[in-house]
């Protein structure tokens, strides 16, 4: 046998001994290993349930959760090192984390970005989960605040994952902050009907639609004057999380243009009646 096969034979040997020799030292870092991912969705729920306690903590509870998950892992990766006696290199990743650090922060800029404005999120709380906001173009209830993007789930039953730096940067508009929203609903008059009687008609019809909020009162208002119209606004308030916004627009939407098409009929009558 020549010298490469004698020294192949003696690695596989110390290899061999090694195992045997550490087989204590895998058994208790096994169980370490099972330990720990038993107990970091455990630490994760119970720091949720803690912080959650108080009123409007939920998204500082997933925050605390989640790192308290990962200092488990964390925990238990440095203990099996230390098993097997890698104190060096456990020294040397603690020493590194700051340098590590810096060189993931220039390799990853969008997602140390992400994270940084999703930590803000979550300690600033512009806004709370189950609030509607509307962020760019888009628009729903927030469903999450991780530390990478915010969920939303759209009217429309989409999920939307906007970057936290995107809302984090971006107005942000809040539709459920308050207990009421004012809605509109645009109206257009000819001018040869009287302004002033058809929104008083108009105002009044809107006021005894069922569902409106009593307080502040319906009104309709002049918005704009033209050479052929009259452009009125119809203004109504719901509750902010009022299920039947859609259907009560559309109630509204039909009542003031029945009344104005009534209106006008009634106009167009009686030129025809003054001449008969």
């Amino acid at each position: 046998m020549d010298s490469f096969g004698q020294d192949l034979l003696v690695s596989a040997e110390r290899w061999r001994q090694s195992i045997i020799d550490n087989i204590p030292n895998i058994l208790v870092a096994l169980v370490v290993l099972i330990v720990a991912l038993m107990l970091d969705d455990r630490a994760q729920r119970a720091v949720e349930r803690i912080v959650g306690m108080r009123n409007g903590q939920r998204e500082l509870a997933r925050l605390l959760g989640r790192m308290a998950r990962y200092a488990v892992l964390i925990l238990a990766l440095l203990y099996i090192l230390s098993i097997f006696k890698l104190n060096t290199l456990v020294t040397s990743f603690v020493a590194s984390l700051g340098i590590a650090g810096l060189v993931i922060a220039f390799a990853l800029q969008d997602i140390t970005k992400n994270f940084a404005a999703g930590v803000l999120l979550l300690i600033l709380r512009p806004f709370r989960l189950d609030d509607t906001i509307k962020v760019k173009e888009f628009e729903g209830r927030v469903m999450d605040i991780s530390l990478r993007a915010t969920t939303l789930r759209t009217a429309d039953g989409e999920e939307v994952l906007v970057p936290n730096a995107d809302v984090y940067t971006n107005s942000i508009v809040n539709l459920s902050r308050y207990e009421r929203r004012r809605h509109h609903v645009p109206l257009t008059i000819p001018n040869s009907l009287p302004t002033e009687p058809v929104r008083q008609r108009l105002e009044a019809a809107l006021r005894e639609i069922q569902g409106l909020e009593p307080d502040p009162a319906p009104q309709v208002v002049v918005t704009a004057l033209s050479a052929d119209s009259v452009t009125l606004d119809a203004q109504y308030w719901l509750l902010s999380q009022s299920p039947d916004a859609a259907r009560l627009r559309t109630t509204v939407i039909e009542c003031m243009q029945r009344l104005i098409e009534a209106l006008k009929q009634r106009a167009a009558e009686q030129p025809e009646q003054q001449r008969a």
